[in-house]
């Protein structure tokens, strides 16, 4: 009875996780997160100055307020942005979050193959001109030509001549064995899809 139950059990799971999209790489959550903290900080020194604990009234409440709900906003897309993946699976497609609002859906029959590679790291500042990030290449079918081409937001991604690449400094950290997953992961959806 007890066998049965858990079968029943890892069944309805396998059926709850075919529902839900498969996470093929994560966003670099470290960053995000980080940038968390100046505004949980900001967002509470504008409560603070919202509750006016001197007396001073709406010259300090109405600016503590407006801070508090702009740093609360901002707080709460930092955290959504650190949940969102980077690279994930679902209905036959591959999903690429590398721009505002909804993923990037390519059919995944345009996806051949994920590479490891070296690209600029384009991070803000003149120090930081020559510095490299590992990057993630995404081969893309030569016969999909109408996957060819998009518009990614630049520091995140390029999309140009029939490859992605990912840049690594918004991503988790990448190695050989990140990418040999990613391709497994897609041999296995590939096999499934067809």
């Amino acid at each position: 009875m007890r066998t049965s139950r858990l079968r029943l059990l890892d069944c309805d799971l396998r059926v709850l996780r075919d529902d839900m999209k498969q996470v093929w790489l994560r966003t670099n959550r470290r960053v995000l997160l980080l940038s968390a903290a100046p505004l949980a900080l900001l967002a509470s020194i504008g409560l603070g100055a919202a509750f006016d604990p001197w007396d001073m009234g709406w010259a300090l409440r109405g600016p503590g307020l407006v801070l508090a709900v702009a740093a609360g906003l901002a707080l709460a897309v930092a955290l959504a942005l650190a949940r969102q993946p980077r690279v994930a699976y679902e209905d036959g497609k591959v999903l690429f979050y590398v721009r505002l609002g909804r993923p990037t859906a390519i059919p995944i029959d345009a996806v051949e193959c994920f590479l490891l590679g070296q690209g600029p790291a384009l991070l803000p500042g003149e120090q930081y001109s020559k510095t490299v990030a590992s990057t993630v290449v995404v081969r893309l079918a030569e016969r999909a030509e109408e996957w060819s081409h998009g518009e990614f937001h630049p520091l995140l991604a390029a999309w140009c001549d029939g490859y992605i690449t990912l840049r690594g400094t918004w991503c988790e950290p990448l190695s050989v064995d990140v990418v040999n997953r990613m391709n497994r992961l897609l041999r296995d959806a590939s096999r499934a899809a067809v």
